[in-house]
């Protein structure tokens, strides 16, 4: 299976980009899909199409692109809503004395 090259890319190209790219790793590592992924800032978008298979977008974006484009706003979410339920059981245990 061929390797596929995927960049990632958020507001600034340091946390969420980071975090959405393990994520990614994850899933394709648990589908058998080999992936390499670089993340970048939207604005870096341009400079590093040309190098990868499909784009991942955090935040909208009206560019024009010559790669197929992903939407991963979604996932974001669905992360951050088990960071903040972890958080929630950790308060509830502390309040428990736990």
């Amino acid at each position: 299976m061929k390797k596929i090259r995927i960049l990632v890319a958020c507001g600034t190209g340091i946390n969420t980009s980071t975090i959405v790219c393990e994520e990614v790793k994850d899933i394709c590592a648990k589908a058998g899909i080999p992936v390499d992924i670089i993340h970048c800032s939207t604005n870096e978008i341009p400079l590093n199409v040309d190098m990868v298979d499909l784009v991942c977008r955090l935040l909208p974006d009206r560019q024009t692109l010559s790669k197929p484009v992903l939407s991963l706003v979604a996932l974001v979410t669905c992360i951050l809503q088990a960071k903040k339920a972890e958080m929630r059981v950790e308060k509830f245990r502390n309040l428990a004395g736990e």
